[in-house]
């Protein structure tokens, strides 16, 4: 997911600058992101990425109803495909393929009272998506770097969650850190109808009013809503 930062000056041009979940920075073309590094104080565009590239992911579904209309406490496994052609620079870099760990994404239905055993990390990256009943979207970003999952199953079993495990790494000439891999969690959540008060010191990311955020919520929304009808 990207969020519309600010405009600076890219390789000579002024450019809205895009931030990814971990804070890595890029221009927007053709509806396409590209990275870019600052160096010596001025923003310069990395080399064009070129070919398509993909994952084969499994999807680990939590909450999903039976034909009884009771909900099983069983996971149910479906295979699928990301396209990573917006991030990858250069395809012939096989780094990329390992850029989900464990190729897993677990995926919890609203209500679900319990977490894959895995997922306990002191490096988290949590963002929280509201709508409102305005139809309008908040989104909320907070690091954690200790603790676990007791902060998440207590304070947002009543929203969606999307959760996976991430290398930091995505190509060779990916800046090497202490943190190799970090949790990424997406909480969301439509229909709030009252003031969201978080527990904890989370930042508002801004101008997630945008039109093109609103449709990227909206359809996420509208495919959890499909997972789980």
């Amino acid at each position: 997911m990207y969020v519309r930062s600010h405009i600076d000056t890219v390789s000579g041009n002024r450019k809205y600058i895009y931030i990814d979940e971990n804070n890595k920075k890029y221009i927007k073309d053709k509806n396409k992101y590209y990275p870019i590094k600052k160096y010596k104080g001025a923003y310069t565009l990395q080399k064009i990425r070129g070919g398509d590239a993909s994952i084969e992911v499994q999807l680990h579904l939590y909450g999903i109803k039976g034909v009884d209309g009771k909900v099983s406490e069983d996971k149910k496994i479906i295979d699928t495909t990301i396209n990573l052609s917006n991030i990858v620079l250069n395809t012939d870099d096989t780094i990329y393929e390992d850029i989900i760990k464990d190729n897993k994404i677990s995926i919890y239905n609203k209500g679900f009272p319990s977490l894959d055993t895995d997922f306990i990390d002191n490096n988290i990256n949590h963002f929280i998506t509201i709508k409102n009943i305005s139809n309008k979207f908040k989104v909320y970003f907070k690091k954690y770097t200790s603790g676990g999952s007791n902060f998440y199953i207590k304070l947002y079993s009543s929203f969606y969650n999307i959760i996976y495990k991430r290398n930091n790494r995505i190509d060779k000439d990916s800046e090497a850190t202490r943190e190799e891999t970090f949790f990424v969690i997406f909480s969301i959540i439509e229909d709030f109808d009252t003031d969201f008060k978080l527990d904890d010191k989370y930042t508002e990311i801004p101008y997630v009013y945008n039109q093109e955020y609103n449709s990227l919520y909206d359809t996420t929304l509208d495919k959890l809503k499909k997972i789980y009808q």
